[in-house]
């Protein structure tokens, strides 16, 4: 089978490998490639719950740890489960209620609306 054959039937286009380029699933990879911001053609930031929620990757900040403006996810998750509320919570980090819905829930933390 060649290249042109697996195209056709896998119906999706292949990026040839090369010195200009790598192997890649095209359509299979679209959506993945905008979870990210670039500068200056190099990935910073990853939105990797997907650009709805607030929380991203950047390595800049908090040594690459998941963070909400700023502020890492695991330190909202300790504050929620040391038993503070979210009102306390918005109030110590000056977040609004969304911020610490999305951090939460990237913990795995689902608060009562």
């Amino acid at each position: 089978m060649d290249l042109q054959q697996v195209e056709e039937e896998a119906n999706m286009r292949l990026i040839v490998a090369d010195k200009a380029g790598q192997l890649a699933w095209e359509q299979m990879m679209e959506d993945r490639f905008l979870e990210f911001d670039y500068e200056y053609e190099l990935v910073l930031k990853w939105h990797l719950v997907g650009r709805q929620s607030l929380v991203m990757i950047d390595p800049r900040i908090a040594f690459g740890a998941p963070t909400v403006s700023g502020l890492p996810t695991w330190i909202l998750k300790g504050r929620y489960q040391a038993g503070e509320s979210v009102d306390d919570i918005m109030q110590d980090f000056r977040l609004d209620e969304v911020a610490i819905r999305d951090g939460l829930a990237f913990e795995g933390i689902t608060i009562a609306a």
